[in-house]
C-alpha cells in the first residue's frame, strides 16, 4: 500500500468521523439553545401573569372602595349631613 492510498484512507475516515461528530456537537448547541428561549418565553408568560393578577388585585380594591364610598355618602345624605 502506498502512502498517498493510506493518507486519502485517513483522510476519508477522518472527514466522516468529525463530519458525525461536528453535526452532533451543533446539533446539542441548537437544543441548548432552543430549550433557553423557551425557558426565557415561560419566564415573560409567568411575569405578564403575575403583572395581570397584580392588576385585578388593584382594580378589585378600588371597586370595594368605590363602593364604600358610596355607601358613606348615601348614608352621609340621608342622615342629613
Amino acid at each position: 500500500m502506498d502512502v498517498t492510498t493510506l493518507a486519502v484512507a485517513l483522510i476519508s475516515v477522518g472527514g466522516t468521523l468529525g463530519g458525525t461528530l461536528g453535526g452532533a456537537v451543533l446539533s446539542q448547541r441548537a437544543s441548548r439553545a432552543q430549550a433557553a428561549e423557551e425557558n426565557r418565553r415561560a419566564d415573560r408568560k409567568r411575569e405578564e401573569e403575575r403583572a395581570e393578577q397584580a392588576m385585578q388585585a388593584k382594580r378589585d380594591l378600588y371597586a370595594t372602595v368605590n363602593t364604600a364610598a358610596r355607601a358613606y355618602r348615601v348614608a352621609a345624605r340621608d342622615a342629613g349631613v
